[in-house]
C-alpha cells in the first residue's frame, strides 16, 4: 500500500480547545490504512518561556540588606525582550536602576548596579528557590545544585540564557479506535514521542517503535493530541500554533 501523508494543524481544533490539547477528526480515508507513522512536529520558535510560579522568581540582595523579590511576567520572550523584562522586574523592587544585557556572542546575562555596593542573586538561599529563573537566565545548568551568586556590583551568568527552559517536550497522540494497537506490543491507544532533546527541537523521522498500528478491522475515529512537559503538564504556546506530519500506510 502506498504512503499517504497527513498534515495536522492545531488550527483544525474545536473552538473550546487549545493548540496543545486538541482533538482532530480525520477524513474517512484514514479507515483504509493499517498503520500510521510519526514524521515530525513543527513548533513555533518561542513558546512561553516564563511561567507563573514555575520559573518566574528572582530573589536577590543589595549591599547585604534584606531579600528583594522580583517577579518576571509570564510570557514569551526573545533575548532583547528578556533583558528588558529582567530589568523591569528588578528595578521595580529595588528603587535603584539596573543595567541588564545579554551578550549576542556567548548568550550570557550580565546584571550591573553601581548605585549599591554589591548585589547577590539568591538562587539557593532565597525564599523562592524552587520557582526561580536560575536555569533560564544562565546561572544554573539544570543538573548541578543551584548556588547563590558572588557578591559584586556586576554579575555575569555562567551559562547562556536558555529560552527553552524545559529540556524535553513530549507529543502524546491518542487514537480513538476499538481495535488500535500501538508498537505491536500493547493494546494501549497512546504513544508518547519526545520532540525536543536538551532544549533543541527535533524533526523526528519515522521509526518502527513510533507506529500506531491498526489491524484489518480497525478504523480511526479521532486523534487526541497533547504537547506536554516531562511531568505531563501542558505546554503553553502563547496563542501560537503547532503542526504535525503523520504518514499512513
Amino acid at each position: 500500500m502506498s504512503l499517504q501523508p497527513l498534515h495536522i494543524s492545531s488550527l483544525d481544533r474545536l473552538a473550546v480547545e487549545t493548540s496543545t490539547n486538541f482533538t482532530y477528526i480525520p477524513l474517512s480515508r484514514l479507515r483504509t490504512y493499517k498503520s500510521m507513522g510519526f514524521r515530525r512536529v513543527i513548533l513555533p520558535i518561542s513558546y512561553y518561556e516564563v511561567r507563573t510560579n514555575i520559573n518566574d522568581a528572582i530573589d536577590f540582595t543589595e549591599a547585604g540588606g534584606p531579600q528583594l523579590s522580583a517577579t518576571l511576567n509570564a510570557g514569551s520572550y526573545n533575548l532583547t525582550q528578556m533583558q528588558t523584562e529582567v530589568k523591569r522586574a528588578m528595578d521595580a523592587v529595588s528603587g535603584t536602576t539596573y543595567t541588564i544585557t545579554i551578550s549576542l556572542t556567548d548568550g550570557r546575562l550580565t546584571a550591573t548596579n553601581t548605585a549599591v555596593s554589591a548585589i547577590v542573586f539568591l538562587w539557593l538561599s532565597g525564599t523562592r528557590t524552587l520557582t526561580n529563573a536560575s536555569y533560564m537566565l544562565g546561572f544554573s545548568d539544570g543538573v548541578a545544585p543551584k548556588v547563590d551568586s558572588a557578591s559584586a556590583t556586576t554579575i555575569t551568568s555562567t551559562y547562556p540564557v536558555e529560552l527553552q527552559p524545559t529540556k524535553n517536550l513530549y507529543l502524546d497522540i491518542g487514537v480513538s479506535s476499538s481495535r488500535a494497537i500501538v508498537n505491536r506490543r500493547t493494546t494501549t491507544t497512546n504513544i508518547i514521542i519526545p520532540v525536543s532533546i536538551n532544549g533543541f527541537f527535533q524533526n523526528l523521522v519515522y521509526q518502527p517503535d513510533n507506529l500506531i498500528l491498526l489491524d484489518n478491522e480497525g478504523e480511526v475515529g479521532t486523534l487526541n493530541i497533547r504537547l506536554t512537559y516531562m511531568n505531563g503538564e501542558l505546554v503553553n504556546l502563547g496563542g501560537k500554533q503547532m503542526e504535525i506530519d503523520l504518514e499512513l500506510y
